[in-house]
């Protein structure tokens, strides 16, 4: 959808949104595109239960609780922290049928050590172990996917990175034709690093010059799930005039810093921009429940 805003208008900018919130009302985003081809290889070699790891607000987890509830999979969810009946995503999650299972953070820190995941494969049979944000090989093709549906012109797209899976599919299915920007919602210095093994695993003869993709870093306003006063009015005024629900986590900050970048001469005039939309308005429940944020017209489940 088109984006018509005074501020890219001044620039000479043309914006469209790609929104994958409206997918599905709870298996939307970035967090369907990672789960299809999962799905398909789970059922593919009747595997009937789903793991994976989250925190206590995980879009990952409330997705993965409504993939499984949707298509015929039980689910586990491995949470970092105490258990709470009110939080409203572990609340819908366990509606949804998901087995939830609190470890505190030394156990939480273990989630990638195979010696760790082997013991949880043998302890769960005819299951498949999902990593936390849903980041793996199988979640590329389904990332990108997102490309095969843009049927216009367009220089640029930008979308916020969390664990790196979005962009290493875009990258990895874009082969360079266009300039792909990722904004950092995380302090995470292996994050580059992460998002080229990402691409190598699914691309392998394809090798991604410097100019096709960028971290963009210094709008993470704090790190991850920090949302500071200055950021919550900045979302807060934007709203008043931008038809596009976002969040203060992921897309809100990548926005922001896509306003930033046009205000600050980044992009020449002329050029067209995709902003991917990749979910994540379930968060806002939470943020709600907790004090932490609040939109003016939005009211906590």
């Amino acid at each position: 959808m088109p984006v018509p805003l005074p501020l890219c208008q001044r620039h000479g900018i043309t914006l469209y949104c790609k929104r994958d919130d409206l997918i599905h009302g709870e298996i939307s985003g970035n967090k369907w595109r990672k789960l299809k081809y999962g799905l398909l290889y789970a059922a593919e070699r009747e595997l009937t239960h789903l793991l994976s790891f989250g925190g206590a607000f995980s879009n990952h987890i409330a997705a993965l609780a409504a993939a499984g509830h949707h298509f015929g999979f039980t689910t586990t969810g491995i949470i970092r922290g105490e258990p709470d009946a009110a939080n409203p995503t572990l609340k819908r999650a366990a509606e949804l049928g998901m087995k939830l299972h609190f470890v505190d953070r030394q156990t939480y820190r273990r989630r990638h050590e195979p010696e760790y995941l082997e013991q949880l494969q043998r302890q769960h049979r005819n299951t498949l172990i999902l990593p936390e944000g849903g980041s793996h090989a199988l979640a590329l093709p389904g990332v990108g996917e997102i490309l095969t549906e843009i049927d216009i012109e367009y220089d640029s797209l930008i979308t916020a990175v969390g664990s790196g899976g979005t962009l290493a599919g875009l990258i990895a299915a874009d082969q360079g034709k266009h300039q792909l920007l990722g904004i950092p919602v995380v302090k995470d210095n292996s994050l580059a690093a992460r998002i080229q093994r990402l691409v190598a695993e699914q691309a392998p003869h394809y090798q991604a010059a410097p100019s096709h993709w960028q971290l963009l870093h210094g709008y993470s306003a704090g790190g991850y799930g920090k949302v500071p006063a200055t950021l919550q009015q900045e979302l807060i005024e934007l709203a008043q005039h931008c038809p596009i629900p976002l969040e203060p986590v992921y897309t809100g900050k990548a926005f922001l810093a896509l306003m930033s970048l046009i205000k600050e001469g980044y992009f020449p005039a002329g050029h067209k921009i995709i902003f991917l939309h990749t979910g994540g308005l379930q968060g806002l429940a939470g943020l709600a429940y907790r004090g932490l944020f609040q939109m003016p017209n939005t009211k906590p489940n």
